[in-house]
């Protein structure tokens, strides 16, 4: 299974995100440099959280970001 990275932001945009794949049964993992965990830095690239899913997952995943970040406004 071959995974991609979909979207990237920080530590607790992606943990909601996470929760809304993994409620529509989609595998996920996030990816990032614990440093930035740690600290809770968001400067040149640490504190970045990159979200996985495999490929075949791809486009339902973006839609449902995309109506995530809609409902956010």
């Amino acid at each position: 299974m071959d995974w991609v990275n979909v979207y990237t932001t920080n530590m607790p945009e992606a943990s909601i995100l996470k929760g809304k794949l993994e409620s529509e049964n989609i595998p996920v993992m996030l990816k990032y440099e614990s440093f930035g965990k740690i600290t809770g830095l968001n400067i040149d690239g640490i504190g970045e959280v990159n979200i996985w899913v495999p490929e075949d997952y791809r486009k339902q995943v973006l839609e449902i970001i995309h109506n995530a970040k809609k409902e956010d406004k």
